[in-house]
């Protein structure tokens, strides 16, 4: 791959909890729910549409809260909670998504450490979907912050362009990444690729 390019529709981002609309999902559902469980959701309901035909869901750590309550259970009873246990991985936003919305999208959930950002849009760009749905999220600074893409491989939007760098590996910040979809930067290097704005 020497490079992809993709457009995207809408760009979203999320850091507050208090300023997430969620009442697209029942009361008794939204107290089950935990914060990063919360914004994934909040992003991918703001970015769908009747077109889309996936979602990628990328994170480093996931719900990492309910993980370390899952290894602690553990270790002290030398059992878990399967609900817990199910709650616990990296698509259980995107499988009560599609739950609540009664949406039968397909969704794919990447994890690849301090990469997880990039990995998940090579991802999403390399499917060569025309509507596809790519959101990161993680517990960043002690809070969730969370960005959300609608994709397309044709079409109207912003047009960009993703492809392999040579090291020094530039570790980026989700603030970076950040302003630069929002125009303020015109190329950023995260891992082992650039992306620029075309």
């Amino acid at each position: 791959m020497n490079s992809l390019s993709f457009y995207i529709d809408k760009f979203i981002y999320s850091q507050k909890e208090a300023e997430l609309d969620l009442s697209f999902i029942p009361a008794n559902t939204r107290r089950r729910l935990n914060i990063f469980d919360k914004h994934v959701l909040y992003l991918v309901n703001k970015c769908i549409d009747e077109g889309t035909e996936n979602i990628i869901l990328s994170s480093r750590y996931g719900e990492f809260d309910r993980l370390v309550n899952l290894i602690s259970q553990y270790k002290e009873t030398n059992e878990v909670s399967p609900m817990m246990f199910s709650a616990s991985v990296h698509n259980y936003p995107l499988g009560q998504f599609s739950i609540l919305t009664k949406r039968t999208i397909p969704t794919l959930s990447v994890a690849a450490s301090e990469d997880s950002f990039i990995n998940g849009l090579v991802t999403a760009a390399a499917s060569f979907q025309n509507n596809i749905i790519y959101c990161y999220a993680d517990n960043t600074e002690d809070i969730i912050t969370g960005i959300c893409f609608s994709m397309k491989i044709s079409g109207n939007g912003n047009k960009y362009s993703l492809r392999k760098a040579k090291p020094p590996r530039n570790k980026t910040n989700l603030g970076e990444i950040i302003e630069f979809f929002e125009g303020k930067k015109n190329f950023i290097q995260s891992g082992n690729f650039i992306i620029e704005r075309m």
